[in-house]
């Protein structure tokens, strides 16, 4: 040891590497100095964050994979016989009846039994969701 200071935080030791603006003059020139800009504080972070939120909440939610099985949201208009014949008459294997956390529509766990049971279950106007998604939070109890 010659005599040198070491540096005993990761702060100090990356003390040179870190541009402030007194080291780069003009290095924060860029960034506004608006008040009605400031006025804004958190806000803009804070709506980003919702939309980023919610567009990976639609991604998950509405991500089918062929191969797991997927709940199947009737209008509230179909009847619990008339979602079981649209379901079987469309190549669904029905898992189970459930209820959802968004309406009162009828609603059944069901596996593909053919490639294209989705798309045709989807013409009929139902929605197809991810029961998995958020932990099966759309999804309430068995009815």
């Amino acid at each position: 040891m010659t005599g040198e200071r070491r540096p005993h935080t990761l702060l100090e030791s990356l003390e040179g590497l870190i541009s402030t603006p007194q080291a780069v003059p003009g290095a924060w020139s860029a960034l506004p100095h608006n008040p009605a800009f400031r006025r804004l504080g958190l806000w803009p972070a804070l709506v980003l964050a919702a939309l980023a939120f919610l567009g990976v909440s639609g991604l998950e939610t509405f991500s089918i994979d062929p191969n797991r099985p997927a709940a199947i949201l009737f209008a509230d208009a179909v009847s619990a016989d008339q979602a079981f014949a649209q379901l079987v008459a469309t190549g669904g294997l029905p898992i189970r009846p459930a209820r959802s956390a968004l309406g009162d529509g009828v609603v059944w766990i069901a596996a593909a039994g053919s490639p294209e049971f989705f798309a045709r279950i989807k013409a009929t106007g139902a929605w197809v969701i991810n029961p998995f998604a958020f932990g099966g939070c759309f999804l309430v109890k068995p009815a």
